[in-house]
C-alpha cells in the first residue's frame, strides 16, 4: 500500500502541465469534413440530375489532399449548377467549396461561399420539405466547422445545435448523431468537459436516454464495441477518450481510444491512426503524471506515451498533428527529465510552428509552444543547466537567453498576426496576454500592464469567454500588486475568483491533465488574494471573514476537484457558532507565511502569522512523517511538534484559558492535514492533554447532531482479521470486535466470510444504528480510485460507499451518526492523500467520522477503541472528549509514542 515518492522538479511539472492549455483538435476537423461531404454528395444527388464529372472530380480531389484542385473543379460545379437552374445542387457545391477552402486556410472566401450557399437554398425551416432540411442541416455543419476553426466556439456550437434540430425533425438518426458529435467538440474547444462527454454519450447512445452521465462501464465498452466500423465512430471514439482523459478517468480512456485504434487500423486510415496514437499518448503521460508517487508505475506510462508519439510522428501526414506530437514529446522530456534531445527538438518545433497555415487549430499549437518558450525564459533552466540520469550536465549550445528572448517575441509576433488574420478572438486574447506574460517575466510592468488590459478588452464578455478571463485578470492582479496598485489588485483577484466559481460544475471536474490544473492554475489565485487581503489591515472583520470564505471555498473546490464533480455546494458556515466553548482555527498557508485565524465565541475575528514559507511548512510535515515510526524515540519528534505548536497555538494560549475553551476545531489547509494536532507540543504537555480535538469539514454546515442513546446503544460491525486481497492479517481485529460486542450485544457483526460488500449494503439499508464501525484494511489517497475500504473479496470505492448508503436514506433510516474505520491509512508518499478522507467522510454522509492517519498497531487499537467505546456510552461525554480520554488512557498505559495514539481524528461534528 505504500509507495516511494517520485521526485520530479518543480520546474518539470510547471512546464507539464503549461503545455496542456489546449486540446489537439485538427485533425478531429480533418477527419469530419471528409465525412460531411461524403454524405452531403450521396443525398444530394438524389434530388436533381448533375455532372457526376465536375462533382465525382472534386471529391477526388479533395480526399486526395489537393484541396486547390477541388476548388476549381467545385468552382466548375456551381457555375454549371447555376447556368442550368439547379438551386439545391448550386447550394451543395458552395458547401463542398468553402470545405475546399478551410483546408487551404482561405478562411475569407470559405465565408463567403458558405454564406452564398445557405443564400441560394433561400429556404425557411418552417416550411421547407424533409430534403431541403436535410441539406440546410448538412451546409450548417460546415458553417459550424468553420466557427470553430476562426475560434468562434460560441457560434459553432450554436450552428451545430441548430443542425441538430433539423436532423432530429426529419428522423436523420445519423445525421443527428453526427451534429451532436460536433457539438461535443466545441463544448470541449470551450472547456466544458463533462457536458461535451455527456452529449458525446447521448450520441452514441452509451447511457440511459433519461440520465445524462459520464460515466463509464463494462456495458459502455460492449456498446461501442459492437458499433459498426466506420470513420465516423473512429472519430468519435477517439473525441470520447480525448474527454475521459480530460476528465481525469484514464482507464475508460485507454479502453476507448484503444477500440478506436484497432477500427482505425481495419479502416487502413492512417490519418486517424496517427491521431489515435497522440491521444493515447496523452492519455499515458497524464497517468504518469498522476502516478508520480510510484516511480516504477509513472516511468512504464511515459515510456509507452513516448512509443505512442513516436508512432504517432512516423504516420502522420499533417504538419500540424506532426507538431502536436512534437509538442507533447517536450512535455515528456521535461517530465522524465531527459534533457539530451530536448534542445534540437525545441528548434525543429519553432521551425515547423512558424509555417503552419492559419487556423484555429495552429493558434493554439503556437501557443502552447510560446508557453514552453516562457517557462524557459521564467526557469534557471539556461543558467543552471539540468543533470542528466548519469548525472552529468546537460547544457544548451544554440539557446541562450538573449536569443530565446528573441524567439519567444517572434512566435508572439506570428501568433497574433494570424489571430488578426483569421479574426480569432480567442486567439487574439491570448496572444495578447501571453505577450503581457513576456513582460512581467522580464519585470517591464507598464507594458506587462498594458498588454494584459489589451487582452481582456479583446473579449467580447468576461463571462461568455471565463476560461480565458479569468487567467489574465489574474495575471492583471499579479503585476499590479508588483507594482504596489493594491486595491487595484484586489479588485482582479475578486473577479478571477468570481469566474472559477462560475466555472465550478467544468473545472473541478477534470483531471491532472488539462488547462484547469487545481494546484497550478485554481489554488494560487485564492491563495493570493488571501495574501492580498490579510496585508491590508490587522483586524478588519471583512477582510478576515472574506478570507475564511475564501480558504473554505478553496478547499471545497480541492475536493470537488477530487470528487470530478461539483458535488458539494458552499454553504454559508455556522461551525464558528455551533459551541460556546469551542474554538475555530483556520491556519492558511500562503507563500512567505502561516496566517491563522481563529474564531472565539462572541468575539471578533484575530488572526496572527509567522514568517515562514509554504516550503518550510512542508519540510515541517515530511520530519514530522519520517519521525513517527517505532524506531524513533519520543524525543526524536519533539523539536517539531513544538515548532508546530509555537506557530499555531502559543500566540493564542492565553485567551484560550481565559475563554474556557474545552474544544479546539482546526479547519486544516494544505499538508497540514497531514499532521494530528493532538501531539503539538507546548513543551511540558501534549495538546490533547488541555483540548478536545476536532478537524472541521469547510464551508459546511454541521448537520443536526443527535445525542448517542448511552443505554441502548448499538452498532454495525464489519471486519477482517484474516489475510485477504495481498493484504496482510489483523489478528487483534477478532479482540476488538468482541470487547464491541460485549459492550454493546444488540450489535450486528459482520467478520471476515461474512463480510462482503452486499451483505454490508444490505445490513446498512435495514438496520438503524447510529454507529458504523469497520475494522478493515483502508487507504485515503489523492487520487479517487486509490481510495478504498476493504471487504473479504472488494474494495469499497469512495463512489460504491456513496451509494452504498443512499439505501439506508431511500428506506428512511436516519444517517449514520458516527462512522469508524479503524485500520485505515493515507498513502504513503501522497502529501495530499487526507483528500481521500474528507470525501469519505463528505461521501459517507456520516456526521463524523473518526479514522486514522496511518497504519496503527493491531493490539494498540483494540484497547483504544474499547476505551472510547466505555467513554461514549456515558451520558454528557461528546465524541471528541471521549476520544481524547482514550488517547490518554494509551498514553497512560505505556503507549507513549505518538505513532500510537496520535493517528486517531475526529473529522466532522464533535458532540
Amino acid at each position: 500500500m505504500r509507495k516511494p515518492q517520485w521526485r520530479i522538479i518543480s520546474f518539470g511539472v510547471l512546464f507539464f502541465l503549461s503545455m496542456v492549455i489546449f486540446p489537439g483538435i485538427a485533425e478531429i476537423r480533418a477527419s469530419r469534413a471528409v465525412a460531411l461531404e461524403n454524405q452531403q454528395i450521396q443525398q444530394i444527388s438524389e434530388i436533381q440530375e448533375i455532372q457526376p464529372n465536375f462533382v465525382e472530380q472534386a471529391r477526388a480531389f479533395y480526399l486526395a489532399g489537393d484541396y486547390q484542385k477541388a476548388v476549381e473543379m467545385w468552382q466548375q460545379a456551381v457555375t454549371e449548377f447555376a447556368a442550368n437552374n439547379q438551386p439545391l445542387n448550386q447550394a451543395m457545391a458552395l458547401s463542398n467549396l468553402s470545405l475546399s477552402y478551410q483546408k487551404l486556410g482561405q478562411w475569407k472566401p470559405a465565408e463567403e461561399a458558405i454564406n452564398q450557399s445557405l443564400n441560394r437554398l433561400g429556404i425557411s425551416p418552417e416550411s421547407a420539405s424533409p430534403t431541403q432540411l436535410r441539406l440546410l442541416a448538412q451546409i450548417l455543419n460546415i458553417r459550424g466547422n468553420l466557427y470553430l476553426e476562426t475560434g468562434r466556439l460560441e457560434q459553432a456550437l450554436s450552428t451545430w445545435t441548430e443542425a441538430t434540430e433539423y436532423y432530429t425533425k426529419i428522423g436523420d438518426n445519423s445525421g443527428k448523431t453526427q451534429s451532436q458529435i460536433n457539438q461535443a467538440q466545441a463544448l470541449q474547444n470551450l472547456g466544458f468537459y463533462p457536458r461535451a462527454c455527456q452529449t458525446l454519450m447521448t450520441a452514441l447512445e452509451l447511457n440511459d436516454k433519461n440520465h445524462q452521465s459520464c460515466e463509464w462501464s463494462v456495458e459502455s465498452q460492449a456498446k461501442i464495441e459492437a458499433k459498426p466500423v466506420n470513420s465516423l465512430h473512429v472519430l468519435a471514439f477517439r473525441q470520447l477518450g480525448e474527454l475521459f482523459r480530460l476528465l481525469g478517468d484514464f482507464s475508460a480512456s485507454s479502453q476507448v481510444l484503444l477500440t478506436a485504434l484497432e477500427q482505425a487500423k481495419e479502416l487502413e486510415n492512417n490519418r486517424e491512426v496517427a491521431a489515435v496514437y497522440l491521444s493515447l499518448g496523452k492519455t499515458k503521460q497524464a497517468e504518469a503524471n498522476n502516478n508520480f508517487f510510484n516511480q516504477k508505475i509513472a516511468e512504464q506510462d511515459l515510456n509507452a506515451a513516448l512509443d505512442y508519439y513516436t508512432q504517432a510522428l512516423e504516420l502522420a501526414s499533417s504538419p500540424l498533428l506532426k507538431t502536436q506530437a512534437k509538442l507533447e514529446q517536450i512535455t515528456l522530456f521535461f517530465q522524465a527529465k531527459r534533457w539530451q534531445n530536448l534542445e534540437s527538438l525545441l528548434l525543429e518545433t519553432q521551425a515547423d510552428i512558424l509555417e503552419l497555415s492559419p487556423s484555429e487549430s495552429a493558434i493554439y499549437a503556437q501557443i502552447n509552444f510560446v508557453e514552453i518558450l516562457l517557462n524557459l525564459l521564467s526557469s534557471n533552466l539556461l543558467s543552471n543547466p539540468p543533470q542528466n540520469s548519469e548525472g552529468n550536465l546537460v547544457e544548451f549550445n544554440s539557446i541562450n537567453f538573449s536569443e530565446l528572448q528573441v524567439k519567444t517575441q517572434e512566435n508572439l509576433t506570428h501568433v497574433r498576426q494570424q489571430a488578426e488574420e483569421i479574426n480569432s478572438q480567442r486567439g487574439l486574447a491570448y496572444s495578447m496576454g501571453l505577450q503581457g506574460k513576456f513582460y512581467e517575466i522580464q519585470q517591464q510592468w507598464n507594458p506587462a500592464e498594458n498588454a494584459t488590459i489589451e487582452a481582456l478588452n479583446a473579449l467580447d464578455s468576461y463571462q461568455n469567454k471565463p476560461d480565458i478571463a479569468y487567467q489574465f485578470l489574474w495575471q492583471l492582479g499579479r503585476i499590479r500588486k508588483a507594482t504596489g496598485k493594491t486595491e487595484a489588485a484586489i479588485t482582479n483577484y475578486t473577479q478571477a475568483v468570481d469566474l472559477l466559481k462560475g466555472l465550478r460544475q467544468d473545472i473541478v471536474a477534470t483531471g491532472l491533465d488539462t488547462r484547469f490544473n487545481f494546484q497550478e492554475n485554481v489554488e494560487p489565485v485564492y491563495r493570493e488574494l488571501i495574501d492580498l487581503r490579510l496585508q491590508r489591515g490587522d483586524e478588519n472583520q471583512s477582510d478576515l471573514r472574506e478570507s475564511i470564505n475564501l480558504i473554505e471555498s478553496l478547499q471545497i473546490e480541492e475536493l470537488n476537484n477530487f470528487f470530478r464533480t461539483a458535488c458539494i455546494e458552499e454553504e454559508a458556515t455556522k461551525i464558528d457558532q455551533a459551541d460556546p466553548n469551542a474554538a475555530i482555527l483556520y491556519p492558511i498557508i500562503l507563500a512567505e507565511r502561516l496566517e491563522v485565524i481563529i474564531a472565539l465565541p462572541g468575539q471578533p475575528l484575530r488572526h496572527y502569522s509567522t514568517p515562514v514559507s509554504a516550503s518550510e511548512v512542508k519540510e515541517l510535515n515530511l520530519e514530522i512523517r519520517r519521525n513517527l515510526g517505532l524506531l524513533f524515540t519520543e524525543k526524536d519528534i519533539l523539536p517539531q511538534t513544538q515548532k508546530l505548536y509555537n506557530w499555531l497555538i502559543r500566540p493564542i494560549q492565553t485567551e484560550l484559558k481565559t475563554n474556557n475553551i474545552t474544544t479546539l476545531v482546526f479547519i486544516l489547509d494544505g499538508v497540514l492535514r497531514n499532521i494530528p494536532m493532538s501531539f503539538l507540543q507546548d513543551g511540558d504537555r501534549y495538546l490533547i492533554e488541555n483540548y478536545n480535538i476536532a478537524i472541521g469539514l469547510p464551508g459546511l454546515k454541521l448537520r443536526n447532531s443527535n445525542p448517542l442513546n448511552s443505554n441502548a446503544l448499538k452498532l454495525l460491525v464489519g471486519g477482517l482479521s484474516e489475510a485477504t486481497q495481498n493484504f496482510p492479517p489483523l489478528p487483534a481485529v477478532e479482540l476488538e470486535i468482541e470487547n464491541i460486542s460485549q459492550q454493546f450485544p444488540r450489535s450486528k457483526v459482520l467478520l471476515n466470510d461474512d463480510f462482503t460488500t452486499p451483505n454490508l449494503e444490505n445490513q446498512i439499508s435495514r438496520f438503524d444504528v447510529p454507529i458504523v464501525h469497520l475494522a478493515t484494511h483502508g487507504q485515503f489517497s489523492s487520487n479517487r480510485e486509490e481510495t478504498f475500504i476493504l471487504t473479504i473479496n472488494d474494495k469499497i470505492q469512495i463512489d460504491d460507499l456513496e451509494n452504498l448508503l443512499e439505501s439506508r436514506e431511500k428506506n428512511g433510516i436516519s444517517p449514520i451518526e458516527l462512522l469508524i474505520l479503524s485500520a485505515c491509512q493515507t498513502a504513503s508518499g501522497d502529501n495530499r492523500a487526507t483528500l481521500g478522507l474528507a470525501g469519505v467522510a463528505v461521501r459517507s454522509g456520516a456526521n463524523s467520522t473518526l479514522a486514522t492517519l496511518w497504519s496503527v498497531n493491531d493490539q494498540s487499537t483494540a484497547q483504544f477503541m474499547e476505551t472510547f467505546y466505555s467513554y461514549l456510552s456515558q451520558a454528557n461525554i461528546s465524541k471528541a472528549e471521549a476520544l481524547r480520554l482514550a488517547q490518554l488512557d494509551l498514553l497512560e498505559r505505556g503507549y507513549r509514542l505518538p505513532f500510537y495514539w496520535a493517528p486517531f481524528i475526529l473529522v466532522g461534528s464533535w458532540f
